[in-house]
């Protein structure tokens, strides 16, 4: 199997150096959400939503966002 090597260099330059970030995981029939704290030192899982149609998915992501800055 091939894999793709990307650089991380463009990518930590689209993202702020300071405060919280957020990791997905999507699942087949769940998404995992994860937010870090503000210094970045370490991530607690926040969310699992069931999978249901893509745009009410993304308004449950947003309103996630929205509640912990």
């Amino acid at each position: 199997m091939q894999q793709t090597v990307r650089e991380l260099g463009p990518f930590l330059a689209l993202i702020p150096a300071h405060g919280r970030l957020i990791g997905l995981d999507y699942g087949e029939k769940t998404i995992g959400i994860a937010a870090s704290d503000v210094n970045r030192m370490i991530a607690s899982g926040q969310l699992t939503l069931d999978r249901s149609k893509q745009t009410r998915d993304i308004e449950s992501i947003e309103a996630m966002v929205k509640d912990h800055g």
